[in-house]
């Protein structure tokens, strides 16, 4: 796969990322008036999101992207 599609697919994949946290973040104050179980599940999504976007903007995924063309 050639370096402009991954980093185009990456790019695609981060701001979709970056809405789901948004609109996560949206809900939280709505959260409260949920279980604590759904709000948990709410919340491990949420760090899900965080670490993924952290992994998108990582030393090594940046160079392997360099390394692609």
């Amino acid at each position: 796969m050639g370096n402009h599609l991954l980093s185009e697919i990456l790019e695609t994949v981060s701001h979709n990322l970056c809405v789901g946290a948004t609109l996560l973040e949206c809900l939280e104050t709505e959260a409260q008036h949920l279980q604590p179980d759904v709000r948990n599940k709410l919340a491990l999504i949420h760090v899900g999101l965080a670490l993924a976007l952290d992994a998108l903007q990582s030393t090594e995924l940046q160079a392997c992207l360099d390394c692609e063309s």
